[in-house]
């Protein structure tokens, strides 16, 4: 499969069409995005299985906004039996690439937590011995090399999981392929996804300052934005 390249004003590129898409039909984007909201607010009060029931919310959100976009891109009306056919044919490797990306994002978490206990515990133990000399110096940078691990971690974790749910999904690409795809993608176009992840987040952070209510517009901008990505750099989706 052949990656595109693309240049460095894409990063805008993507978001003001993006924009489009939900704009041009703000009802079903905005409409489902308030519906999610809901739901995920009702889950949050079920004892002991909400969060699982989120988590699947989460899954279902991420394939119907992907299958919508594709299909508002291709111009023809949105079939949720299609939807399902698809889903249902690839439905075991997409739930393993989401469990190995929470997997992956977990374990790259763990040098920074790591870190935050060293440094509780010497504060603790200089608090309890007064001769000590101060190690808040020393905790300080504990927390600091952890954190610059995870950090590294995690921008891995996020190259290599970025685009394999649309590539199993649309590409029917086993989770190794895509996982590979997927990191060589954000490599060869490092530069505008930068830029695009900087002007999203400032979108994210405009949409959040009014009591969170711009949400509703700025996820499905970033959910649309997120397939017109990956339809650019890796193919449009394979037909049935």
């Amino acid at each position: 499969m052949e990656i595109a390249k693309v240049s460095m004003g894409r990063g805008l590129a993507w978001i003001k069409s993006a924009i489009g898409l939900v704009t041009d039909r703000p009802a079903i984007w905005m409409g489902g995005t308030a519906v999610v909201f809901g739901l995920t607010f009702a889950f949050e009060f079920i004892p002991h299985i909400g969060w699982i029931l989120n988590r699947a919310l989460q899954f279902i959100a991420v394939i119907l906004a992907l299958c919508y976009a594709d299909a508002q891109r291709r111009a023809v009306p949105f079939q949720l039996d299609e939807v399902m056919h698809r889903t249902r044919k690839r439905l075991l490797h997409l739930v393993l690439m989401m469990l190995l990306s929470s997997a992956l994002f977990f374990i790259c978490a763990l040098p920074v937590m790591g870190a935050l206990v060293a440094a509780g515990g010497m504060e603790f133990v200089m608090e309890q011995q007064s001769t000590l000399p101060d190690l808040s110096f020393t905790s300080t940078l504990v927390i600091a090399f952890g954190a610059l691990i995870s950090g590294f971690g995690s921008c891995l974790a996020f190259a290599a999981t970025s685009f394999t749910t649309p590539l199993i999904l649309f590409r029917n690409q086993s989770i190794r392929s895509a996982v590979r795809l997927s990191f060589q993608a954000v490599q060869n176009n490092l530069g505008p996804l930068l830029i695009y992840g900087l002007l999203m987040g400032l979108l994210l952070l405009v949409c959040v300052l009014p009591f969170g209510l711009g949400l509703i517009f700025g996820l499905p901008t970033a959910g649309a934005s997120f397939y017109l990505i990956y339809e650019e750099l890796l193919g449009k989706p394979e037909p049935l």
